[in-house]
């Protein structure tokens, strides 16, 4: 009987759980504009989509950044209701895919009520989804479970962080919405959620959200630690006894050009005095603090036992995401010219890990910081006659190596001589008299209303 009672009542707290979700869990709207990073120099266009977002204290919502950023409106509803508020982007995190919206009529938040956040999460744990899918004006709850904590790629950031993966039936539009776990506490935000595979999403989770609202005590956002390291997880026994570890410990294997504490080949035993149970958990310890906090490794370095505090650091990347920003491009001879990001390669179909494998040994350097890219579109005028390009990447500007997209139009246009010679990594050529170049663009200008 005492088991039957416990039992209706703990079933009871867990429906009141969710019962006044529609004062928390919000609808967004967004007119976002769209840069075509193809053909940059086209009128940007507009698209409207929808998506969700919860409310937390201080009267902020929570959402994801990708369903605000280009924003030019955001309009926030409550579930059910017509009447539409308009919100601005106070803190955005692109690396997390995480935003905090602030609504400029501070009447929105009569009757509403902000959710916790627990960042205690684990495997199986029963979870719901909350949101707007398919655009809908009622707020939607779906059940589901946490199939897994992984360490992955955001496909809005690229950045590795840790995600949950979740067993739930999310739709477009659940996205910015919160993963609740059974007393209506925000362990997540749902952040990816497959066309093709049925009942997976995937979710910032809880602890990432902590570490954003920590980083943005100072009134700005610094983001989490990020560079190009490579390390490998210690487990076998072979590796151990050739390393003369007898745990499981990380080995360096590579690092970052702005890399000054570690070196290759140096043994992590120890993080913070834990040994590390495994590569993604070692890997977490950086992200989830924020970039000013320090972190004590114990290392094996040539034999000898050190211990230090760790400095947590971003790098700079050659093949960067742009976010909220006009694509750059510089035409010259009706060739156009391009920095080469992941906003043009996904642009042009082209998979990142090509231009990772081409400049493997290139790393971003004060040599080469950004690859400039010769377009394969161009503006056809008598003056580029016979000049082709299948996407063709730049070396040299009158026979001096390019750094960066300014640096390679400051070269062209501060340039003194009377030819401007373009040479690229495949050993192809153009050569453009500098005066004609110029002209030319009035020409072209006029003839493709640019």
């Amino acid at each position: 009987m005492k088991l039957k009672v416990v039992f209706v009542f703990m079933f009871f707290l867990t429906t009141f759980a969710f019962a006044n979700l529609e004062k928390s869990v919000v609808r967004i709207s967004s007119t976002l504009s769209l840069y075509d990073y193809k053909e940059p120099w086209k009128e940007t266009k507009q698209k409207d989509i929808v998506g969700s977002g919860v409310i937390i204290k201080n009267n902020y919502i929570l959402t994801s950044a990708h369903v605000v950023t280009n924003a030019k409106i955001i309009e926030i509803k409550k579930s059910g209701s017509l009447k539409k508020y308009f919100a601005k982007i106070k803190y955005i995190s692109y690396q997390a895919d995480l935003a905090l919206l602030e609504i400029y009529d501070k009447n929105f938040f009569k009757d509403t009520k902000a959710l916790k956040i627990n960042s205690q999460v684990k495997k199986e744990d029963k979870i719901k989804i909350a949101g707007y899918p398919f655009s809908r004006n009622k707020l939607l709850v779906k059940s589901g479970n946490i199939s897994s904590l992984e360490y992955m790629a955001y496909s809005f950031s690229n950045e590795k962080l840790l995600a949950l993966k979740l067993n739930v039936d999310a739709k477009e539009g659940n996205s910015g919405g919160p993963i609740l776990d059974n007393n209506g506490q925000i362990i997540g935000i749902a952040i990816q959620i497959p066309k093709k595979s049925k009942n997976i999403a995937y979710a910032t989770p809880s602890v990432i959200i902590k570490t954003f609202l920590e980083d943005i005590k100072d009134k700005k956002v610094d983001g989490s630690h990020s560079n190009s390291n490579s390390y490998q997880y210690l487990e076998n026994p072979n590796l151990q006894s050739y390393y003369k570890v007898d745990k499981n410990a990380i080995l360096v294997t590579d690092i970052d050009l702005e890399e000054k504490q570690l070196k290759v080949d140096d043994i992590i035993l120890k993080v913070n005095g834990k040994n590390p149970l495994s590569l993604d958990e070692f890997l977490f310890n950086f992200q989830k603090r924020v970039i000013t906090d320090r972190i004590k490794l114990e290392l094996l370095r040539d034999t000898k036992v050190l211990n230090i505090e760790y400095k947590l650091y971003q790098s700079k990347k050659l093949i960067n995401q742009e976010f909220a920003s006009k694509p750059r491009y510089y035409i010259f001879g009706g060739l156009v010219f391009t920095p080469i990001t992941r906003n043009y390669l996904q642009a042009i179909g082209m998979k990142q890990y090509v231009m990772d494998l081409l400049f493997y040994e290139q790393k971003s350097s004060l040599e080469r910081q950004e690859i400039v890219a010769w377009m394969e579109r161009k503006f056809l005028h008598k003056i580029n006659k016979g000049y082709h390009s299948k996407v063709e990447i730049v070396h040299k500007v009158n026979d001096i190596k390019v750094k960066n997209f300014e640096h390679f139009t400051k070269l062209i246009e501060e340039s003194k001589e009377e030819y401007i010679v373009i040479d690229f990594i495949k050993k192809q050529r153009v050569i453009f008299n500098k005066e004609e170049a110029i002209k030319s663009f009035l020409e072209i200008e006029k003839k493709y209303k640019i």
